[in-house]
């Protein structure tokens, strides 16, 4: 546990400087930071999202990220872009605590403060998608120890970063429905499934079709899957009769070189782990069905809504290891080897790519 907290305050202490850093050598940009510092100021002066940096007056209309009003308060006591760097460090870094938890290992939970693509996350700017990671930790949590009330609240926390994060928190619905190990395995636990898929579909159709659009906006990002169809219901369409456009967007080279990078870090580990793959759904659907590179690049903020799943994963996986190899040894050595390989390659922190 000392080991873990040590860690959580190390990387809160680095990113905590590095970002404040960048922001004061004017290495931040308007777009997003500026975007969500003036959001977050107008909320907390009594002028809702409003937002002159995008091209709508209210950012509902872009993202659907209630999630903001909850940091106004805090902004009121420190109104400056680096109270958002600051916060949104202490919640990635506070996401090893739960993951320490759930795996009992603070070994995972240094190798998530290592993971190249969360330090790119915290690195670019501010984004209130990245509270997904942390929120969905804890949530994921509180259901393996069956205590539904902090599962709830951090699913509601989680759903509330974006409108794609709601989409997480639907498929997570979809893996406790199927899920029948001893520890979920009961009919209750499939209902509470069924109710978190429901509640989570009809609160994505409710913000995608009246509220967004009532703003001016709605799926605005569509135009990044431009190439299997012009509208959401095309592109469902065209997945049935056309799959050939789904095939040629995903088999591409580069898409495989961001999966290398994406699970290299954990030693693809993930892939013991099947059961778990459900929760990767979204956020590879999001990030491999686009011809838009920034989202297979793993150096923004789009890999928020794959992170926690990853590393969910990467503990069942850990576990089904050390089964296979009847010693954790041999497993450590190799972690250790490809969390180090991972960070001094893609780490914006690594001596190699650091440039302050």
């Amino acid at each position: 546990m000392k080991w873990v907290w040590t860690a959580i305050v190390i990387y809160i202490i680095i990113f905590g400087v590095v970002t404040s850093l960048r922001h004061y050598n004017f290495q931040t940009q308007a777009w997003d930071l500026g975007i969500f510092d003036q959001v977050v100021w107008n909320i907390a002066n009594g002028n809702g999202m409003s937002t002159t940096l995008e091209f709508v007056q209210n950012h509902f209309a872009v993202h659907m990220s209630p999630i903001l009003y909850l940091l106004a308060p805090g902004y009121m006591l420190f109104p400056s872009p680096y109270f958002l760097l600051i916060l949104q460090t202490l919640a990635l870094a506070l996401g090893a605590w739960p993951l320490y938890l759930l795996a009992k290992s603070r070994f995972i939970a240094i190798i998530y403060l290592l993971y190249p693509s969360l330090h790119w996350i915290n690195w670019f700017d501010f984004h209130p998608i990245a509270f997904l990671v942390p929120a969905f930790l804890a949530a994921f949590y509180f259901a393996e120890k069956r205590r539904w009330g902090l599962m709830s609240l951090f699913l509601i926390l989680a759903a509330s970063a974006q409108e794609d994060a709601i989409l997480v928190v639907a498929f997570f619905g979809i893996y406790l429905i199927f899920r029948t190990s001893d520890v979920l395995g009961t009919s209750d636990v499939q209902k509470i499934g069924f109710l978190i898929l429901f509640l989570s579909v009809l609160y994505f159709l409710l913000a995608v079709k009246f509220i967004m659009p009532y703003f001016g906006g709605g799926l605005l990002r569509i135009d990044r899957y431009a190439q299997l169809g012009g509208s959401f219901s095309e592109i469902l369409k065209n997945l049935f009769i056309h799959q050939s456009l789904f095939i040629n967007t995903i088999f591409q080279w580069q898409k495989f070189v961001y999966l290398f990078w994406l699970f290299l870090p954990v030693a693809f580990l993930p892939l013991l782990a099947p059961r778990e793959w459900i929760l990767l759904v979204p956020g590879l659907a999001q990030n491999l069905l686009t011809n838009y590179a920034p989202q297979f690049a793993s150096a923004y903020q789009y890999d928020s809504a794959l992170i926690a799943g990853i590393f969910i994963a990467t503990a069942y996986g850990i576990k089904k290891a050390i089964s296979l190899l009847k010693t954790n040894g041999f497993l450590s050595a190799g972690l250790v080897m490809t969390v180090f390989l991972a960070f001094l390659v893609r780490s914006p922190i690594s001596p190699f790519n650091f440039s302050a």
